[in-house]
């Protein structure tokens, strides 16, 4: 038993869906079948015997109520069919039969089933003949006249039913079958595809497409949520596979950075080495070289490990921050800077947001620093901090010469200038933009560089604002 068991049960685990949803409906449908085919033989059984006996007892009723009850009888053999015989059953216990035809009954029938055939029908079993329909009618000296009907019309019609009913069945379940195999095939056949298409990632191949679906089934809202699984994915892999590569030129071009200002302190100590043959303006000259070499290399680490500590998924805790004292503050360091340069200035008050207190001055530090640096001092600038909807919106523009096409089509870039003319030798690491577009991007906005209204540079940037303070 325990083999066949096992037996059966890997059978049923390597049989198909198709085939298990056709098996069990096919047995559902047997069984239902089943239950209302027993139920009409049943019913054209019972109503078969209740006309033979409605027929019986109405010839004994007849011959009860009559003077003459053999008589009587001797008048419906006439009425009575082929299957009906009259007889009756004397003193001395013989049984003779008063109508013609084939005899009903074989065997006489005994003196208790006399009695109990004069209160209702029977049905009487025989060895010799088929089984027939008893009904008495009780004389005086224990004589009775005999009506019998015979089963085997009855039996005969519920054979045919039988058969009638297994052939139904037997084309229900066909049919049945076909339909739902009409019905399941493209839903199974779409179930397959998708099995298909899992074990195709399962394989390694992330470049599989699946194609949504406008459906509303169950089937429909599988097929879209792996869909969805898929698209995630594959844009998690994407992404993984950019950070790999942006890690990777950032390393390249970290190294390319850091090389030069080695090398140019290198040549100037193997210059200072030959000291004795130098003059005191060459050496302090050379000294001065190294010295804003290193104060260069240690601007460049410096600005290295902040993008390093921004792109970490963890950092220091947030708070509301005051961004429009932040954008004043750095507004006025701007025009301490450059007490010449005319500075339009839009600021509206209580902006706050939730972050960074620290970044978010270096933010604003290194746009001063930009403009600063690569905006002459007689070029207007222009300020704006607004809201507009949740987000905070601070736009700077100013009028000098621009970027060039390049810059607004390929993005921000690590060490990228998107100016030859803004060298190294103006302090900067090539980090100052993407350590802003990072410091945006940590406190869950954007940075944007346009062409500016004023014929110079729009750097727009939009921030989160905190809801609690709208509210406040």
């Amino acid at each position: 038993m325990d083999w066949g068991s096992r037996s059966l049960t890997r059978q049923n685990e390597n049989m198909r869906l198709r085939t298990k949803i056709i098996l069990v409906c096919s047995l559902a449908t047997a069984a239902i079948s089943t239950g209302a085919g027993v139920l009409a033989i049943y019913a054209t059984s019972a109503a078969e015997l209740a006309q033979l006996d409605s027929n019986l007892e109405s010839l004994a009723v007849s011959s009860t109520l009559s003077p003459d009850p053999v008589g009587s009888a001797l008048l419906a053999i006439d009425s009575v069919g082929q299957d009906t015989e009259v007889g009756f059953f004397s003193i001395n216990a013989d049984y003779s039969a008063l109508s013609d035809g084939e005899s009903v009954i074989v065997t006489t029938p005994t003196k208790l089933q006399l009695e109990q055939a004069a209160k209702h029908a029977i049905t009487v079993q025989q060895k010799a003949g088929d089984s027939y329909r008893l009904r008495t009618s009780a004389m005086a000296d224990d004589e009775y006249v005999v009506f019998a009907t015979s089963l085997s019309s009855a039996t005969e019609k519920t054979n045919q039913t039988i058969l009638l009913w297994f052939a139904v069945m037997g084309s229900a379940i066909l049919l049945g079958a076909f339909v739902l195999w009409l019905i399941t095939r493209r839903d199974l056949s779409r179930i397959e595809v998708l099995i298909r298409k899992a074990k195709e990632i399962s394989s390694g191949d992330f470049e599989v497409k699946l194609e949504q679906t406008d459906g509303k089934s169950e089937l429909d809202t599988l097929n879209n949520s792996l869909s969805n699984m898929l698209e995630a994915l594959q844009g998690a892999l994407q992404r993984e596979k950019l950070g790999k590569q942006r890690a990777k030129d950032f390393l390249a071009d970290a190294s390319h950075e850091l090389k030069t200002p080695l090398t140019v302190i290198r040549g100037y100590s193997e210059l200072l080495m030959k000291g004795e043959k130098l003059e005191p303006e060459m050496i302090e000259r050379s000294q001065a070289r190294i010295q804003n070499q290193i104060q260069r290399m240690q601007a460049l680490i410096d600005d290295m490990l902040l993008l390093v500590e921004l792109e970490q998924t963890t950092g220091e805790e947030k708070q509301l921050v005051n961004l429009s004292d932040v954008v004043n503050a750095a507004m006025y360091d701007l025009k301490t800077l450059h007490p010449d340069r005319e500075i339009e200035l839009n600021v509206k008050n209580e902006i706050l947001v939730n972050g960074s207190q620290r970044l978010l001055e270096q933010l604003l530090a290194n746009l001063i620093s930009n403009l600063s640096r690569y905006v002459e001092p007689d070029r207007n600038v222009a300020v704006c901090l607004k809201q507009k909807d949740s987000f905070a919106i601070l736009q700077i523009d100013d009028s000098g010469d621009g970027l060039p096409d390049s810059a607004y089509t390929y993005g921000i870039q690590y060490f990228s200038r998107f100016d030859p003319s803004r060298s190294r030798d103006s302090g900067g690491s090539g980090l100052g933009i993407s350590i802003m577009a990072a410091i945006v991007t940590r406190h869950g906005g954007k940075m944007e560089l346009k062409r500016s209204e004023l014929g110079g540079l729009c750097t727009f940037i939009a921030l989160p604002i905190e809801l609690k303070a709208e509210t406040d």
